[in-house]
C-alpha cells in the first residue's frame, strides 16, 4: 500500500473544504463585508505597487531593486510562517468534521487536503501583488522574463512559509495537547501573547521588534531568491538563485511530510485534562467554604461554576480584551517617559471594572447553557443567582481595577488624599459594573452560539447588550473618571474657585451615587427576571 496521499481523495477533500468555507463565509455577513472592504482598500495598493515597479524599472535604478530583492523573499517567508503557525495553534490544527473524515480516509489524505486548502488561500493573497509587481517591472525594464522570476521569488517563499508555519504550529499543538502544565497555563500564556501583540503594534516599537528578526533571516540562501528575481535585468547569479528556488520547494515538501506525521499524532492523541477534577480525582466536598459563608452557599456555587467555565473556555472572554487597545498609548507614554500619565489610574480602573462585568455578568441566562432549566427550577432565589453571577466580576475586575488605580496613582506621586480618592472610585465602579451588566444582560439575553474563531463557537453577549452596558457604564462613571484626572480637576477648580481635590471628590461622589442607584435597580431587575423565567 502506498504511503503517499491518494490524489483523488485529496482533490475531493480540497473541493469540499473550499465549498464549506465559502458557504460558512456567506453565512457570516459581517466577516464577508469586512473582506469586501479590505479587498477594496487593497486594490489601489496593489495597483500602486505595480505602477511603482514600472517607474523604478524605467529609471534603471538597480541599487533600490537590489535592496528590495534582498529583503522581500525573507520577509515574505517570515510573515507567512508566523501567520500559518498562529492559525494552526489557534484553530487550524483541528479541521471541521475531523472524526467523520478519519473514519473514511487516511490521516495523510486528510492532512494533504487541508494543507492544500491553506496553501491555496495563502497563494491567493500573494499572487496578485507578485504578478502585478513583476509585470510592472518587466514593462518598465523592457525584459518580459523578469515578470516570471519576480513572481516566483515572492510565491516560493510563501509556499515555504506555509510549510514552516504548519510544522511549527502542529509541533506546538502536540506539546499542548499532551502537557497538563501547558493546559493549565494556556490562559496566562495567551494573555501574555496578546499583551505583547498589542504593545508591539500600538507602542510604536514594531520596527525595533521586527527589524532584528528580518535582519536575522535576510541571509543566504533566502537572499539568493532575490538574485533569481533580478537575474534577467541585473545579471545576478541565475544558477545560484535557481538552486535556492528548487531547494526551497524541496524543503517545503519535506516539511509538509513531517507535518503530516505530526498531524496524525495530534488527531489520534488522548489529550490530558487541565483540571484533575474533570476525571473525578479532585476534591468533591459540597462545602462552599468561606465564600459560601459570606454570600450564601448557592451564590458561591454559581460563582464557582461561572469562574470554572471561563477558565475552561477562555475563548469566550476574547472580546473583553480588545478595548485594552485604548490603554496602550498611555502605557507606552509611561514606559518611554518614566512618568505615569494622570489619566491612566482612573481609566485603568474603569477598563478593569468594565471587563469584569462584560466577562462574567453580561449574559447571565445565556451563560448557563444547557443547565439553565435545571438552575431555573432548582429553587435558587433570584438575589442569590445575581450575587453568584456578579461575584466573579467584582472580585476579578473590581479587585484588579482597585489595585491598578491605587498602585498607579501611588507610583505617579499623587498626594495621599488623591490616591485614596482614586482607589475609592475604583472600588465603587468595580462593584457597580457587574451589577449593571447583570441587569442589561437579562434584559437583552442571547442563547444562540456565535462563531468566535474559524472553527469554534461560543455563547457570548449580544451586541445590543454589549453596546448598552458599555455606554451606560461610561456615562454613569464619566463624571468621576474625568474629574479624577488631576489636570481636568485643576482646570474645573480654577473656573469654580475651589480646590481640585474637592472637585474630584464631588465628581466621584456623583458617579458613585449614579452607579449605586443604577446597579441596585439592575440587580433587582435581574433577580426578578430570573425568578420569573420559565422553560418552554
Amino acid at each position: 500500500m502506498t504511503r503517499l496521499p491518494d490524489a483523488g481523495r485529496v482533490r475531493l477533500i480540497v473541493w469540499w473544504e473550499v465549498r464549506r468555507r465559502l458557504r460558512a463565509l456567506r453565512g457570516r455577513t459581517s466577516q464577508l463585508i469586512a473582506l469586501v472592504i479590505s479587498g477594496l482598500f487593497l486594490v489601489p495598493v496593489v495597483i500602486g505597487l505595480g505602477v511603482g515597479a514600472f517607474l523604478v524599472g524605467q529609471s534603471g535604478d538597480t541599487e533600490l531593486v537590489t535592496v528590495a530583492a534582498d529583503v522581500v523573499p525573507p520577509g515574505v517567508w517570515l510573515a507567512v510562517s508566523a501567520f500559518a503557525a498562529v492559525r494552526v495553534i489557534t484553530d487550524g490544527a483541528d479541521p471541521d468534521n475531523r472524526d467523520g473524515y478519519l473514519t473514511t480516509v487516511a490521516a495523510r489524505d486528510l492532512f494533504a487536503g487541508v494543507a492544500a486548502v491553506e496553501l491555496l488561500g495563502t497563494l491567493g493573497y500573494l499572487t496578485p501583488p507578485a504578478v502585478v509587481v513583476g509585470v510592472g517591472y518587466a514593462l518598465g525594464t523592457g525584459t518580459p522574463t523578469v515578470a516570471a522570476t519576480v513572481a516566483l521569488a515572492v510565491l516560493v517563499p510563501g509556499v515555504l512559509g506555509v510549510a514552516t508555519g504548519q510544522t511549527v504550529g502542529h509541533a506546538v499543538a502536540n506539546v499542548s495537547v499532551r502537557s497538563r502544565l501547558v493546559q493549565r497555563l494556556r490562559v496566562p500564556i495567551w494573555a501574555i501573547v496578546f499583551v505583547a501583540y498589542v504593545w508591539t503594534f500600538l507602542s510604536g516599537e514594531i520596527e525595533s521588534v521586527f527589524d532584528p528578526l528580518l535582519t536575522t533571516v535576510a541571509r543566504p540562501p533566502l537572499t539568493w531568491l532575490g538574485e533569481f528575481a533580478l537575474a534577467p535585468v541585473v545579471g545576478t547569479d541565475l544558477v545560484r538563485g535557481g538552486v535556492a528556488l528548487v531547494g526551497s520547494l524541496g524543503l517545503a515538501v519535506g516539511l509538509f511530510a513531517v507535518t503530516g506525521v505530526l498531524a496524525r499524532l495530534l488527531w489520534y492523541a488522548d489529550g490530558v485534562a487541565s483540571d484533575p477534577t474533570a476525571h473525578g480525582d479532585g476534591e468533591t466536598s459540597v462545602d462552599a467554604g468561606l465564600v459560601g459563608r459570606l454570600v450564601g452557599p448557592r451564590a458561591a456555587w454559581i460563582a464557582r461554576v461561572s469562574t470554572v467555565r471561563a477558565i475552561r473556555a477562555p475563548v469566550k472572554l476574547l472580546f473583553v480584551a480588545y478595548p485594552v487597545f485604548l490603554l496602550a498609548p498611555s502605557v507606552s507614554t509611561a514606559v518611554e517617559t518614566g512618568r505615569i500619565p494622570a489619566s491612566l489610574p482612573p481609566t485603568a480602573a474603569l477598563y478593569a471594572a468594565w471587563a469584569g462585568g462584560a466577562g462574567f455578568a453580561l449574559n447571565p441566562l445565556g451563560d448557563q447553557g444547557a443547565t439553565l432549566p435545571v438552575t431555573a427550577t432548582s429553587g435558587v432565589p433570584g438575589w442569590a443567582f445575581v450575587r453568584g453571577v456578579v461575584l466573579p466580576g467584582v472580585v476579578l475586575g473590581g479587585g484588579v481595577g482597585t489595585a491598578l488605580a491605587g498602585g498607579l496613582s501611588l507610583v505617579a506621586g499623587d498626594p495621599l488624599p488623591r490616591v485614596l480618592l482614586v482607589t475609592g472610585a475604583a472600588v465603587v465602579v468595580g462593584v457597580a459594573a457587574p451589577a449593571l451588566a447583570a441587569g442589561v444582560g437579562t434584559l437583552l439575553p442571547k442563547f444562540e452560539a456565535s462563531r468566535v474563531t474559524r472553527s469554534r463557537e461560543a455563547v457570548v453577549p449580544s451586541l445590543f447588550a454589549f453596546a448598552g452596558y458599555s455606554l451606560g457604564l461610561v456615562l454613569l462613571a464619566g463624571p468621576g473618571v474625568a474629574l479624577a484626572v488631576a489636570p481636568v480637576a485643576d482646570a474645573v477648580a480654577g473656573v469654580l474657585g475651589t480646590s481640585a481635590l474637592v472637585v474630584s471628590a464631588v465628581g466621584v461622589g456623583v458617579s458613585a451615587l449614579l452607579l449605586g442607584v443604577a446597579g441596585l435597580f439592575a440587580a433587582a431587575y435581574a433577580a426578578r427576571r430570573f425568578e420569573r423565567f420559565t422553560v418552554d
